[in-house]
């Protein structure tokens, strides 16, 4: 174990800390989206007494206008009512206890062979086993968890993907895993489940879910797909081309694929 228990529990508290942050952020927008739902049945209200008063005065054509603004004002209500529904959903998650962190805590260092703390980054961190994809070797990966950022839990801020061994695509060193690329990962269909065990502390599941995804390939969404990994990428048409396809042009310094190469 390379934390201690009291390291854990300590860490624990700072992850509950900012998980409570984050719901109470989430109450706070619950107000503000039932503001604007009242905003807009007041109002219709205020539309409704227009209405009223063209009739009592006879004013048909004023009335034709004021009706315009009530089949406006209606189609607007059912989007509030959802944006206040989809709120108060986010509001339901249970923030856990301290010791159901630890609890989490203790199981992600058992499982991973040992959890890592950076107190500079503040990045609670585990490490996989060196990764292999249909013959591709990409070596180690860091799965780092900024623990502040949980107060947020703003897209690809949380989490980062470290490649502790880099053996990136030959076309760009910044994608270092198929579904990697400047450490921020792409996690196709597993994304909210990812963001739901962090919402709610389930830091265990978390580094699993991420680890499934980084440890299997989906050949329909890489950024750079696997049979082109070793590939050059061409400087006139922009082609991925094996490294033994491409040829190197002495005078501008750049590599050309063998279409542009005959040019």
């Amino acid at each position: 174990m390379n934390l201690s228990k009291r390291q854990l529990i300590r860490i624990a508290s700072d992850i509950r800390d900012q998980l409570l942050t984050l719901k109470q952020s989430k109450q706070r927008q619950v107000q503000t989206r039932a503001t604007g739902l009242i905003e807009q049945m007041n109002r219709l209200v205020r539309i409704r007494r227009k209405l009223n008063l063209c009739e009592i005065r006879n004013w048909q054509a004023a009335g034709e206008k004021v009706l315009m603004q009530v089949e406006a004002a209606l189609r607007d209500i059912p989007y509030n009512i959802q944006q206040v529904e989809q709120a108060v959903q986010a509001c339901n998650v249970k923030v856990p206890s301290v010791t159901e962190v630890y609890e989490e805590l203790t199981q992600a260092d058992e499982e991973f062979d040992g959890l890592v703390y950076h107190k500079k980054g503040d990045l609670l961190a585990v490490t996989t086993e060196p990764i292999e994809l249909q013959d591709v070797y990409l070596g180690e990966f860091e799965i780092q968890l900024h623990v502040p950022s949980l107060a947020e839990m703003r897209y690809n801020s949380v989490y980062r993907i470290f490649a502790l061994d880099p053996h990136p695509a030959g076309s760009n060193e910044c994608v270092t895993h198929p579904h990697v690329s400047d450490e921020q990962l792409c996690p196709g269909d597993a994304g909210a489940a990812i963001n739901m065990a962090l919402t709610a502390g389930r830091i265990c599941d978390f580094f699993q879910l991420v680890n499934a995804v980084i440890t299997t390939y989906n050949p329909d969404s890489p950024h750079i797909s696997l049979d082109r990994w070793n590939g050059v990428s061409c400087y006139e048409c922009g082609y991925v081309a094996n490294s033994d396809e491409t040829y190197w042009c002495t005078s501008c310094d750049q590599d050309y694929c063998s279409e542009c190469s005959s040019y």
